[in-house]
């Protein structure tokens, strides 16, 4: 099905990544963690096509406002705003769970891995 560009589920994705991306940032800079040179630039970059995206996205509701605006919409009205947010919020909570788990399974990285033990080849046999 064709639509918009950025308005699909990689669409919503991609914004709520630019969004974990500069907040990430964030903490980094302010825990004073070494961080890549550059990077602000990046996220502004991919900040701008984030803006693009939802300026489209808001010209297109304005759009069609305007040519459904004489149509009764009273369960239109109530249910809109919850099937917006829906998948924001469904996408930031398994973003949260993979972020999460990376961290608990770095932390217990050595409970998971046995140690390689040392061989010694010459009297191995």
């Amino acid at each position: 099905m064709a639509g918009l560009p950025g308005t699909g589920l990689g669409g919503i994705f991609y914004i709520l990544l630019v969004i974990w991306m500069a907040a990430r940032e964030t903490l980094q800079r302010a825990l004073q963690v070494q961080r890549r040179p550059g990077r602000w630039g990046e996220i502004a970059r991919l900040g701008s096509l984030v803006v693009t995206i939802l300026a489209a996205l808001l010209l297109e509701g304005w759009i069609l406002k305007l040519l459904l605006g004489k149509l009764p919409s009273p369960i239109v009205d109530n249910v809109t705003p919850a099937m917006a947010f829906t998948p924001f919020a469904i996408l930031a909570l398994l973003m949260f769970a993979v972020d999460a788990l990376r961290i608990v399974l770095r932390s217990n990285q050595e409970q998971w891995i046995e140690p390689i033990k040392e061989v010694d080849l010459d009297h191995a046999a």
